[in-house]
């Protein structure tokens, strides 16, 4: 199953990006209404999923920060904040 739609049939409202970059604009655009991030590690484009985790804490430091991946394992430094692996 699609992860956008377990969350939406759970209830909750999505904004769907293609990449790091055009997550980017749809929170500048969305952020104060956003409580959640959830992003996969690997996207296309410049931002990847925990360069784009790094921007969204630095900016809405109150947002919960899902990232999944089903082939890399985060490393030390990846992410700013949360347990380390």
């Amino acid at each position: 199953m699609d992860a956008g739609a377990i969350l939406e049939d759970a209830g909750f409202r999505l904004h769907e990006a293609g990449t790091g970059d055009e997550a980017k604009i749809l929170l500048g655009a969305h952020g104060q209404n956003i409580t959640l991030l959830f992003s996969d590690v690997e996207m296309p484009g410049e931002t990847d999923g925990y360069a784009l985790a790094r921007y969204v804490d630095e900016h809405w430091p109150d947002f919960e920060i899902v990232i999944a991946s089903g082939r890399l394992t985060p490393e030390k430094g990846d992410m700013r904040r949360g347990p380390e692996p």
